[in-house]
């Protein structure tokens, strides 16, 4: 007796690493690639400050130490995709206030906050907050409050926000960040990104 048997063969899609998409996506490269935007006064001028020697590279914009001298922020860059589902990954942190105890501690009374997002054409998902993780996992007393703190973080896995977004058809997007501060001492610090089709 002769005993067959047929096994249907089922193909699962994959996840396909798109990140060679985005120009310079680990900011190895400081800023290049990207269009890096502050609104002070009307006028637009970009005074990101990029640190290309950490790791992992990173960038920041901040709203002023003793003056309230920046209230809107973008980084983005137009990519082309095809029409499917993806997901974009980046490191990222909005500290709103006067410093982590106004971000963590609500020293200000009014809560915490994050005014930042990262977006992919008209999807967008809000940027963890500083203290959305604990500041043991940072330093014993204390969350990141310098650059090299914060790629500190960044490198322990710290921060990762995700967005996934889905395209009807093949188009070209702004992808990045941007957000907005309502008051001095307002920081916004990001690290590598990366894309995958889902």
């Amino acid at each position: 007796t002769i005993c067959l048997i047929c096994v249907a063969s089922l193909h699962v899609k994959g996840q396909e690493d798109m990140t060679h998409l985005i120009v310079n996506a680990d900011l190895s490269q400081e800023l290049s690639g990207w269009t890096c935007e502050t609104h002070d006064l009307g006028t637009y001028a970009t005074s990101w400050t990029p640190m290309a020697t950490t790791q992992p590279c990173i960038t920041e914009a901040y709203s002023g130490f003793d003056v309230h001298d920046m209230d809107i922020f973008r980084m983005y860059q137009k990519v082309a995709l095809k029409a499917g589902m993806y997901r974009l990954r980046g490191y990222a942190f909005y500290r709103w206030g006067s410093g982590y105890a106004s971000d963590i501690n609500n020293a200000d009374g009014i809560g915490p906050r994050s005014y930042a997002w990262l977006k992919a054409g008209n999807d967008s998902v809000k940027v963890m907050r500083l203290g959305d993780v604990s500041g043991a996992e940072l330093r014993p007393t204390n969350y990141a409050n310098v650059m090299i703190e914060a790629a500190a973080a960044f490198n322990a896995g710290l921060y990762m926000n995700t967005l996934v977004f889905t395209l009807d058809n093949d188009t070209t997007i702004n992808l990045g960040y941007y957000g907005k501060a309502d008051r001095k001492n307002c920081w916004f610090i990001c690290g590598p990104m990366t894309l995958e089709r889902i």
